[in-house]
Formats: structure tokens, C-alpha cells, sequence
């Protein structure tokens, strides 16, 4: 198979060889192009953006790649969960707010909701928990391969932990707990990787 490659300039491209780290199989299940994130990923950002802006209609929008109007009624109706939009699809004062933050409208109406309630402080570390990736480490590398497994991927030693860090309730208050307990450490990188968390995502929430 030849594969082109970009290269510097001046040239641009020149045959190589592209070496892929699964089987051929797999590849040739692949899609020809990968289906754009505006196909796959929520709207409701993108639609909050496009009320602050003056767009009324966004079914009627010329999106360079249109979404299925399924996803557009999602997104409508995640703004209206969170009463970022009305009955009419319009704008209220509450996503003129949500619009202003640098975060999914969910997260944001977490945090207006955290200062109306004068948490901010715990509101605040909460969302940036939530906007980060990959917070859980599943297992260590090191491992013997042949250690317990709670399940596929999931070392025991790695389920002990988390566990430990696991509030009754629910997971967003496990979140705040994960933060506070590594701040409480010194924002310790060992301690992270004790606890099988990602200091570079605690790092990030930070």
C-alpha cells in the first residue's frame, strides 16, 4: 500500500511507509473519512453559541457539515433542561449567562447554581473536575500481567483504591473528594499515583 506523507517544505509530500499499531483487519473496518465531530459529539454547546448570536433558526443553519436533526433536538432539549432556552427555542436571561462561560452549559449551570447556593469554592473545583479526561488510572503498566483483575483492564489494586476515595453521594461529590484529598496531600504526584488518579488531570483541573 503506498502512503503519502507530509514532509517539510518545499516538498510537500513523497511515498513512505506508514506503520500502525493494530491489525489489518481492524483497519480495513475503518471508515474511508472519519465522521466529523459535529456528527458525533453534543450540539448544545454549538447551539448556545449560534442564540447568543442572533441565530433563531438553527435547524435552518448552513452547517458546512449539516448533523442529523435528531442531534439538533437533543441539544435543544439539553438547553432547555438546564433553562438555557425557552418553550419558543429562544434565548433566556439564565443562557445569556451560560453562553459567557468557557464550559459544556451543563457544567456551567452547575457553577451558577454553586454560587446561588454560596458554595463557589467547591462549585468551581467541581467543574474543572468534570472537564478534565482520564481522571482514573485502570491499572499500572509495571504490573504482573498475571495480578487479580476486578474486571477486563481494571487492575484489583486500582478498584482498591478508588473505592477508598468513593463517596456515598454519588460521583460528583467523589470528584470534589479526589481533589481535596490530593490538595490535602500537597498536590503530591506520588500520591496520585498511589491512588491509581492522573496527576496531570488533577494538574489540569487545578
Amino acid at each position: 500500500m503506498l502512503i503519502v506523507l507530509f514532509i517539510p517544505h518545499p516538498l510537500r509530500t513523497k511515498p513512505g511507509r506508514c506503520y500502525r499499531l493494530y491489525p489489518e483487519h481492524i483497519f480495513a473496518g475503518l471508515d474511508a473519512q472519519p465522521v466529523p465531530e459535529i456528527q458525533r459529539t453534543s450540539l448544545a454547546p454549538v447551539l448556545l453559541l449560534l442564540s447568543s448570536l442572533g441565530v433563531t433558526h438553527p435547524f435552518k443553519f448552513a452547517f458546512i457539515d449539516p448533523p442529523h436533526t435528531t442531534l439538533l433536538c437533543h441539544a435543544l432539549l439539553a438547553l432547555a433542561y438546564v433553562g438555557a432556552v425557552d418553550r419558543q427555542g429562544k434565548l433566556t436571561e439564565i443562557g445569556k449567562l451560560l453562553a459567557l462561560l468557557p464550559v459544556p452549559p451543563s457544567v456551567g449551570k452547575f457553577l451558577l447554581t454553586g454560587i446561588f447556593y454560596r458554595s463557589k469554592s467547591d462549585a468551581l473545583t467541581i467543574a474543572a473536575m468534570l472537564c478534565v479526561d482520564n481522571l482514573y488510572i485502570l491499572h499500572d503498566d509495571n504490573e504482573d500481567r498475571h495480578a487479580p483483575r476486578a474486571s477486563a483492564g481494571y487492575s484489583a489494586a486500582a478498584q482498591a483504591q478508588h473505592l477508598t476515595m468513593a463517596s456515598r453521594h454519588g460521583d460528583i461529590v467523589t470528584l470534589l473528594c479526589v481533589y481535596e484529598l490530593w490538595r490535602v496531600a500537597g498536590y503530591s504526584a506520588a500520591w496520585a499515583k498511589e491512588h491509581y488518579v492522573s496527576h496531570a488531570a488533577l494538574c489540569q483541573a487545578r
